[in-house]
């Protein structure tokens, strides 16, 4: 076995912090980039920028610790970390290296994910590491058309901007139905999942025909089938249309409880500038999931 992290003196990292290059941030209020050591070593770097996200960065951590140690094989490295688990540094799947983190899908990148996805849920995690696999994120429990039916000030605001999207505008919404509908759909938290895979944590790499996956805050002990048909809406949204070849593998029932939760969640934080790419994401992913899940009914 691998071990768990190849635990190169943080010293070595910490003093060329400020020399990082392609520094940008994300959803989260972290910042990313790339560092190369004087030895020549390049890695990309993670750094949460408020305590919230330190408790993020502590779980992609550990993650690393346990998926290194299992060989994973399709995750970067861990390389080190900084003693208050703010900053991490991983190997780099850089362009330059055929990594290709751009959101256009095909045949062939999307079948390598699912071999991704099943290598990653053969791991036989030990109780101890089940324990770091917990999360309240994506549960049975949170039904966002549960949300949207008991806070009518923001079904009304999904209602009108379905009414303005070209898609959205086709796709008549019943709250009612679609809440009776989604209660019928039970969880089987059975395996280990990602939860979060695009294009942008999930780097291809053509010659190698084989897909890494990264940015593990998300990642359960969960149902396959969110997991699946999450990123199955999101390669769909991108143009690649997955109706077709890929058709059993989309579930209704998880494709609907999926546009509620996008849905609902994409009505949140409404006066935050710095939220609006990613809310306007979450509103196409539920309207692109409820299309989906019309389609194959």
């Amino acid at each position: 076995m691998n071990p768990q992290y190849i635990n190169l003196d943080w010293n070595l990292i910490n003093q060329k912090l400020k020399d990082i290059t392609d520094f940008s941030g994300g959803f989260t209020n972290s910042s990313k980039g790339i560092l190369t050591l004087d030895s020549g070593k390049v890695m990309f770097v993670k750094k949460a920028n408020d305590p919230q996200v330190i408790t993020w960065t502590r779980k992609e951590i550990e993650i690393y610790k346990i998926l290194n140690t299992h060989d994973f094989f399709f995750t970067p490295q861990l390389i080190s970390y900084s003693p208050d688990y703010s900053i991490f540094a991983t190997d780099c799947l850089s362009a330059d290296d055929d990594w290709d983190w751009s959101n256009n899908w095909s045949e062939q990148r999307l079948d390598s994910t699912f071999r991704t996805i099943d290598a990653l849920a053969a791991i036989q995690l030990s109780d101890t590491e089940k324990n770091i696999f917990i999360s309240d994120k994506i549960r049975d429990f949170i039904n966002g058309w549960q949300i949207l039916f008991d806070n009518p000030t923001k079904l009304n605001l999904i209602l009108q901007k379905m009414a303005k999207d070209p898609v959205g505008r086709n796709l008549e919404i019943n709250i009612n139905e679609e809440l009776d509908f989604s209660h019928q759909f039970k969880f089987v938290n059975s395996t280990l999942v990602h939860n979060d895979i695009r294009s942008d944590n999930c780097p291809y790499s053509a010659s190698r025909n084989a897909s890494m996956l990264v940015d593990w805050p998300w990642a359960i002990i969960g149902d396959p089938r969110i997991d699946m048909n999450s990123l199955l809406t999101h390669v769909h949204l991108s143009g690649f249309d997955v109706t077709q070849k890929y058709a059993d593998r989309l579930n209704v029932s998880a494709l609907q409880w999926l546009a509620g939760y996008w849905l609902s969640t994409s009505t949140d934080d409404q006066d935050s500038p710095e939220k609006l790419e990613l809310r306007n994401l979450q509103f196409q992913s539920g309207i692109k999931a409820l299309e989906l899940a019309r389609y194959i009914s």
